[in-house]
């Protein structure tokens, strides 16, 4: 089986994209796959050795679109917007060409977390209070207690910030909306992290599996949560009590 991983991609997750991207490559070759792979540029270039050198992100995708073509399957490695969020599911469902992981609208509804908490609401499932809000509006909030501020389209904790003091409101705002212009301001829920996947077969069923990460009683931030090293992971959570 042909497979063509992509990663990289034109967001502040591109760095860890390499890393899932060539750990992804590495395995498949290990599993016996026949595996190419294609990085695009945090210009959005595709970098397709020999032939995109000096290409627009447009003369690019053309060029890589033989790679995508002559695929059976598709792995695209490429976190954050323009990414998961559906486009690249969306690019291989044009073409005709299956793709490991969520399709276009699952995507673009889990990338987006007011979205997602919508759709939660909506199914009664429940959800930290929160609100939306502006960039523009940023000098003019207020909130009581302590608060989660995030960027409404953003991963692996980019932009988030814990908020405990008034004061600090301010910077968690500006910086949450150095990566998107909708924020994201929720209560702070004290509890467990339970990670649940959900992977379909082609009979049609579907395999769950659970992990629980104990932050060892602090938040979480960028650069422990992608190299593991503040973050205790367990499979097979135990859900009871």
């Amino acid at each position: 089986m042909r497979v063509l991983v992509i990663g990289g991609g034109q967001n502040a997750e591109h760095e860890v994209s390499l890393a899932s991207a060539a750990a992804v490559a590495d395995a498949l070759r290990v599993g016996g796959y026949d595996v190419s792979t294609v990085t695009i540029s945090r210009e959005g270039v595709w970098e397709v050795a020999g032939v995109s050198e000096g290409a627009t992100a447009a003369e690019s995708l053309v060029l890589a679109m033989p790679l995508i073509a002559a695929a059976d399957v598709v792995f695209p490695a490429v976190h954050g917007a323009l990414g998961e969020d559906g486009s690249l599911a969306s690019l291989c469902a044009l073409a005709g060409v299956r793709v490991v992981g969520s399709g276009p609208r699952a995507g673009a509804i889990g990338m987006d977390k007011w979205a997602t908490k919508l759709v939660a609401d909506a199914a009664g499932l429940r959800t930290a209070s929160g609100r939306l809000i502006d960039a523009a509006d940023c000098g003019d909030s207020e909130f009581d207690g302590p608060v989660v501020v995030k960027p409404v389209s953003a991963g692996s904790s980019y932009g988030v910030s814990l908020v405990r003091e008034e004061a600090e409101l301010g910077a968690a705002l500006r910086e949450a909306a150095r990566f998107d212009r909708r924020i994201l301001v929720e209560e702070v829920v004290h509890g467990r992290e339970v990670d649940v996947a959900v992977i379909k077969e082609s009979g049609g069923g579907a395999l769950g599996g659970a992990v629980a990460r104990d932050p060892r009683g602090r938040a979480v931030r960028h650069r422990h949560e992608v190299r593991r090293q503040c973050a205790v992971h367990g499979a097979g959570a135990p859900l009871g009590g």
